[in-house]
């Protein structure tokens, strides 16, 4: 494979199946788009998702993989900042910690800790993702031959893809399948994480969502209560939609021009655009084009 022409596989795992996506060249010219759909999968088995992915690499023959993680498969809590702690294993052994007393003790043993790089003085979110599930895509990667470039939550890529559309403070939800993860943040960073479901999927039902767990967790108390300004995250949607919601405020983040013109042009994709942002909006969004 020439190091002139990338050769590029992300793929999307969700507790219901695999997309992949297929690009090539420094253009990130789209080339494939594929759905492997998983039913019946047992809870912390990822042999079926791990086979769905060997099969996509197979396909392609990517010179690397990037991976992005559902929301639905991973943990998410706010790490305040504690001047006390002295370089990045003391961080992640306090993560870990505060990991334990959310979900009981011992279970980060089960779990790979991370947590967002901010500046000192400013909160992180800590992320999740099953040990096992990394592990597996790390000896997958290396049998392979493929170089495994990175692996992100879902909610962490999206926000990086986002970040110039974004402002330094604000509300934003998620949304993933049924899933919602709803966070805050303000100029000291993350402050408040929840999650919640939302089978309509449409704005309305994921506002209610969000209202009911800022009354709930008291972050409603905590940063007031005069009117929202949210940033909802689509990825069935275009870019930068605003839309007027009760009293709310919210900028629609979802595809990016440069996305949807890709789709546009490829000649190999024999579905249309509406139908490739229904079901591959998850891969198409994470892998940031």
């Amino acid at each position: 494979m020439s190091l002139l022409s990338p050769n590029r596989l992300t793929l999307f795992l969700a507790p219901d199946g695999v997309q992949a996506l297929h690009t090539r060249g420094w253009g990130a010219r789209l080339v494939t788009l594929e759905h492997i759909a998983l039913d019946g999968v047992e809870p912390d088995d990822w042999s079926t998702h791990l086979a769905s992915c060997s099969q996509c690499i197979d396909k392609v023959q990517p010179g690397s993989v990037c991976v992005v993680v559902s929301d639905r498969l991973v943990r998410y809590l706010p790490l305040a900042w504690n001047a006390d702690i002295q370089g990045a294993q003391e961080e992640i052994s306090l993560a870990q910690i505060e990991f334990e007393e959310t979900y009981s003790e011992g279970s980060a043993a089960d779990w790979s800790i991370s947590t967002t790089f901010e500046r000192p003085g400013m909160n992180r979110l800590l992320s999740a993702m099953p040990v096992t599930l990394l592990e597996g895509l790390k000896e997958l990667c290396l049998s392979k031959k493929v170089r495994l470039a990175s692996v992100k939550p879902n909610l962490i890529a999206v926000v990086q893809g986002m970040r110039r559309q974004i402002s330094s403070l604000g509300w934003f939800v998620n949304l993933d399948g049924p899933r919602l993860t709803m966070l805050h943040w303000k100029k000291t960073g993350c402050d408040w994480v929840a999650t919640g479901r939302c089978e309509a999927g449409d704005i309305d039902s994921a506002i209610t969502a969000l209202r009911r767990e800022r009354v709930i967790s008291g972050a409603l108390s905590e940063v007031g209560a005069g009117q929202l300004s949210v940033y909802f995250a689509n990825a069935s949607k275009p870019l930068n939609a605003i839309v007027q919601c009760q009293d709310v405020r919210v900028n629609v983040l979802g595809q990016s021009a440069r996305t949807l013109a890709r789709l546009r042009a490829s000649k190999f994709l024999q579905i249309t655009e509406d139908q490739a942002l229904q079901t591959f909006g998850g891969v198409l969004l994470g892998a940031d084009l």
